[in-house]
C-alpha cells in the first residue's frame, strides 16, 4: 500500500534581499514546503525572483501578502513564516503582522 503524499505547507516570504533569498532557497529545499508568494518594495527585484523561483502571486505590502488566501495559517504564523525577525530586518525587532 502506498502512502498518499501530504500537500506541501504553503509559505509566503517577505523581502527579496539576501535574508529573502536565503529564505526561498532554504524554503524550496524542503521537500513538504511550497513558496507560493512572495511581497518586497522592490518591484522589479519581486518579479524577478517569482520568475526565477516560479512563484506567481507577487505583492509589493506584505499586508496584502498576509491576507493572500492560499498560505497555511498566515496570521498564526506571520512573524516566523513571513520573515519578520531581527535577523532577517525588522530593524525595531517587532513582528508588524502580530500587531506588536
Amino acid at each position: 500500500m502506498t502512502v498518499p503524499a501530504s500537500p506541501a505547507i504553503r509559505v509566503g516570504v517577505v523581502g527579496v534581499s539576501w535574508a529573502g533569498q536565503a529564505a526561498i532557497k532554504g524554503f524550496n529545499a524542503l521537500e513538504d514546503v511550497k513558496v507560493v508568494t512572495l511581497s518586497g518594495l522592490e518591484s522589479e527585484q519581486v518579479e524577478e525572483r517569482g520568475r526565477e523561483h516560479h512563484v506567481r502571486h507577487l505583492f509589493e505590502r506584505w499586508e496584502d501578502l498576509v491576507d493572500f488566501g492560499d498560505l497555511a495559517a498566515p496570521r498564526a504564523t506571520g512573524c516566523v513564516a513571513l520573515g519578520f525577525l531581527p535577523a532577517a530586518g525588522s530593524p525595531t525587532g517587532r513582528c508588524p503582522a502580530a500587531g506588536r
